[in-house]
């Protein structure tokens, strides 16, 4: 069976909500997500909004692209796997997208490559 978006849109917020727990965070869901916030943590008192976004793998199956969609968001939230990357919004309000490595690639670059893996602590914490 082939899962819709929505379907896998809903899996992926699952997953971040986990995670986010396990952080021992305090997680919030808004009753309307219509203004681009999934879900919302406090920090020392302080709200910090997310956005869960659903990935795109690339070709060459080492690398996932994220597209982001004007969002006031402060944290863009990407599931992948059993694993969960955060990036700090740093462009709000603004379309933007980038490519996280899952892996080195073919070619052994290293320099000025994104590595998914320095994306799993949370930004504010």
């Amino acid at each position: 069976m082939k899962l819709t978006t929505i379907r896998k849109g809903i899996i992926g917020q699952e997953k971040v909500k986990a995670s986010l727990l396990r952080m021992n965070l305090d997680v919030y869901e808004p009753v309307c997500d219509d203004k681009a916030i999934d879900l919302l943590v406090l920090i020392k008192g302080e709200p910090i909004t997310i956005q869960v976004k659903n990935h795109k793998f690339m070709n060459t199956l080492s690398s996932i692209a994220i597209r982001v969609t004007p969002t006031d968001a402060d944290v863009i939230a990407v599931p992948y796997k059993e694993e969960v990357f955060y990036i700090r919004n740093r462009k709000k309000g603004k379309q933007w997208g980038l490519s996280l490595a899952v892996k080195t690639p073919k070619n052994n670059q290293k320099l000025k490559v994104r590595f998914a893996k320095d994306y799993k602590e949370f930004p504010y914490v």
